[in-house]
């Protein structure tokens, strides 16, 4: 259901800042730079330096939104059962929705997978602890943070459902085949359906379904069914 006390712009741009700046901009560089001072001769990242930047990213992004997961907390305390049902048939049903869209978008762009789960596959087998961390906790809380209570309640002030959707899931979707559209990729540019379809069906459970608990409760289920399905 729609959070009334809604998202002002200085609290989206906080958590923009935060993501497409911090993130993916100034978070690597300082994870080289403190790996670097810590051992001079390190030629990977090193986990311990990422997993600090990527807890105090899920403490900024929190507490900017905290308003929408206490609006969210509120909301499931009076059927916490019926919320987790909720949930796992959502989980499912994006699972499905995952499946149907990946092997479509493999057919038009002849490959098995995106840039982005490649990458994911490769550092699960690097480091294999921190990208459980990364993929069922960190991406679940701050993605649907900026791009669910951040973009979609924002934008959601001013359009119908549709249109805010639209937004935040392409925004959503941009932001997991973008690096591979910079290097010239563009048959990746097709995943866009994968990952806009998931932000779509996330922005409906966060209006509908109990806020940012919903979205990152069926962020999770689908991350976990990835996940689980890369080890086997």
């Amino acid at each position: 259901m729609y959070v009334k006390k809604q998202m002002t712009w200085k609290r989206l741009l906080a958590l923009l800042l935060i993501y497409f700046v911090g993130y993916l901009w100034l978070i690597p560089k300082l994870s080289v730079m403190l790996t670097l001072w810590l051992d001079p001769s390190a030629t990977m990242i090193r986990v311990d330096v990422l997993a600090f930047f990527y807890v105090l990213l899920i403490i900024l992004c929190v507490w900017i939104s905290w308003h929408e997961w206490k609006h969210s907390f509120d909301q499931i305390k009076k059927a916490p059962i019926a919320f987790l049902f909720r949930v796992v048939i959502g989980g499912f049903f994006v699972i499905i929705l995952n499946v149907f869209l990946s092997v479509l978008s493999s057919l038009l762009s002849g490959q098995m997978d995106s840039l982005n789960q490649e990458v994911i596959a490769d550092n699960m087998s690097v480091a294999p602890v921190f990208m459980m961390f990364s993929v069922l906790i960190f991406a679940p809380i701050v993605e649907e943070s900026v791009f669910r209570g951040g973009i979609f309640a924002f934008c959601r002030r001013y359009l119908n459902f549709g249109c805010a959707a639209f937004i935040s899931a392409l925004a959503f979707g941009w932001i997991h085949v973008m690096d591979a559209l910079l290097a010239g990729q563009w048959s990746d540019g097709v995943y866009l359906l994968v990952y806009g379809g998931i932000g779509l069906v996330n922005a409906w459970f966060y209006e509908r379904q109990g806020g940012l608990l919903a979205s990152s409760g069926v962020h999770l289920f689908n991350n976990l069914i990835s996940y689980l399905s890369m080890l086997l």
